[in-house]
């Protein structure tokens, strides 16, 4: 298992030497084990809140796994894009974050947020409780209660499907249990006013694709992208959303 500094710098050479894309280093991360995707998270925190602090413009918050890290997300509307993806990250990872965030004076700055966060909470091989998608919704609707009293507009998606017969696919991800967090989604959605839900399940399978839309079975194509942010844009509201008119 890679569990050192010294392993992490020799997987970046690695990287660099064989141009591997962001999407395949998200599916090292799940393979080699929680102890190097938390040294990644805790690095990701730190480059984040940076980010915002540098934020000298209204913001959009865009909260995720390594489906969000690996998005090439700007321009966003009129907003500065926070891309707050965590890669190998699942709610718990966000919700540390968000708390984080809150402390920033720079939060005030953030007009939108979009909550994109679930498949790596739908992973197979999980000892999971029998209450655990109750559990999960408990833990959702908290971080979406925290975040409606931090930014203005709050926009949350459905976990994207994962394809079939590739390597992070079906074998890899539990679609049972996405399907089961997704519609616990769409119930905390309901039961929050002013919610905006982006249901982008539903949107990638009404899709007849030509060829893969991921690239190994969980991280979109640059072509699913492309429908990811079409969909986001349309839904910016008030400054954020002036460029889109």
């Amino acid at each position: 298992m890679l569990n050192s500094h010294a392993n992490m710098r020799k997987l970046r050479v690695f990287m660099r030497n064989y141009a591997i894309s962001g999407a395949v280093f998200g599916f090292l991360l799940l393979s080699c084990g929680p102890v190097l995707a938390g040294e990644h998270i805790n690095i990701r925190d730190t480059m984040i809140l940076s980010h915002l602090a540098q934020l000298n413009e209204d913001g959009v918050l865009v909260l995720g796994d390594s489906i969000i890290e690996a998005w090439l997300g700007e321009p966003f509307g009129r907003c500065r894009m926070i891309n707050a993806g965590l890669g190998g990250g699942g709610i718990k990872d966000v919700s540390i974050l968000v708390t984080a965030i809150s402390r920033s004076p720079n939060s005030s700055k953030l007009k939108e947020v979009i909550v994109a966060i679930g498949v790596n909470d739908a992973r197979r091989g999980q000892d999971l409780p029998a209450d655990y998608v109750e559990r999960w919704k408990t833990d959702y609707a908290r971080l979406i209660e925290q975040l409606q009293s931090m930014i203005p507009a709050v926009t949350a998606s459905t976990i994207l499907p994962v394809e079939p017969g590739m390597p992070l696919g079906a074998d890899y991800f539990d679609p049972s249990l996405i399907d089961q967090l997704n519609d616990a989604i769409r119930e905390v959605v309901q039961e929050k006013a002013g919610v905006r839900l982006l249901d982008m399940n539903q949107e990638i399978k009404r899709i007849e694709w030509q060829g893969h839309y991921t690239v190994d079975g969980v991280h979109p194509a640059a072509k699913t992208y492309q429908v990811i942010a079409e969909k986001l844009l349309s839904g910016l509201s008030g400054s954020c959303a002036a460029a889109n008119k």
